[in-house]
């Protein structure tokens, strides 16, 4: 029983019984007390009492950018750190980045903020970075963002080519 509904309960197996519970309200604990009593008599009986939560959470965190704050962005290096805040109501278990086959972990900072360190960026490239946060609800929602790095060498190269008279003039 909970609150006040009583569900009757089906033998599944034996010494096993089944009963759904319905109407409960999503994200709030519930007190759901079981109880068996035997075929005696004296119907003798024992209950145990149990706290459930319905988790009716279908949707994954939210992911905002920080760096870059666009979806794309350059860099004269190999190496791209790309910073995220990810908020849930039920808590943010994870954020990673996916670069092809490799996998960079996101460090947790302050205030949902999240930072991924991504290295192996090949040059004039295109590289889509894929970064997925994961909340903390037993179905492990999540969401995705998709973040375009290019690494240009040549960018921040401010200085003209040198160039060198081999012979004198005419």
């Amino acid at each position: 029983s909970y609150g006040d509904e009583t569900v009757d309960a089906a033998e599944a197996a034996e010494n096993e019984y089944v009963g759904t519970i319905k109407n409960l309200t999503g994200g709030e604990y519930t007190t759901v007390t079981i109880t068996a009593t035997d075929k005696s008599a004296a119907k003798n009986s024992k209950s145990a009492s149990v706290r459930i939560m319905y988790d009716n959470d279908v949707t994954g965190p939210e992911i905002k950018r920080v760096t870059p704050q666009g979806d794309s962005a350059a860099t004269n290096v190999s190496n791209y750190t790309i910073t995220v805040t990810c908020t849930d109501p039920r808590g943010v278990a994870s954020v990673k980045g996916v670069l092809g086959s490799e996998t960079f972990t996101g460090t947790r900072g302050a205030q949902g903020r999240f930072t991924i360190a991504v290295s192996g960026l090949t040059e004039n490239e295109v590289h889509a970075v894929v970064v997925t946060a994961t909340d903390s609800t037993r179905r492990a929602n999540r969401s995705e963002h998709t973040f375009y790095i290019t690494y240009d060498p040549t960018i921040g190269d401010n200085q003209p080519p040198t160039l060198y008279l081999t012979t004198p003039p005419e």
